[in-house]
């Protein structure tokens, strides 16, 4: 992780009437001007955070967006060359070509809404118009 940034504000001290006694009068004139002019601006200290050393449990369950992601995609790509694996043994190499033909037919009749919008931008972009 990066390091974080704390801000906080320098605090003044009070001062007694005790205090003011001892100082002359000309240099209490001086702080009484340089304490009117001057703010409080946030003091930057750097914080390091404490790293998070995860337990065994938290290391088998704690698994990465990306990583999941591309673990789903990998376990459907395994089912659908399995499918085809099988397909090809029992019914044959022709049979399944024309079932998978038919198939992404179907899918592409129900999956896309606007044919001829889809048509034109895959012409594109097979074969980009000149300018």
């Amino acid at each position: 992780m990066t390091e974080q940034e704390v801000f906080t504000t320098s605090e003044e001290t009070e001062q007694t009437p005790e205090m003011e006694s001892i100082v002359e009068p000309e240099q209490a004139e001086k702080a009484e001007t340089a304490a009117a002019q001057e703010v409080k601006r946030p003091v930057l200290e750097t914080v390091t955070p404490q790293k998070h050393t995860l337990t065994a449990t938290e290391k088998n369950t704690a698994i990465e967006p990306d990583e999941e992601d591309r673990k789903r995609k990998l376990l459907i790509g395994s089912a659908c060359g399995a499918a085809v694996a099988v397909l090809l043994m029992t019914i044959g190499f022709g049979r399944t070509l024309f079932l998978g033909v038919m198939s992404g037919a179907g899918a592409f009749i129900y999956g896309v809404k606007d044919k001829q919008q889809w048509l034109k931008d895959t012409v594109n972009r097979l074969f980009p118009p000149h300018s």
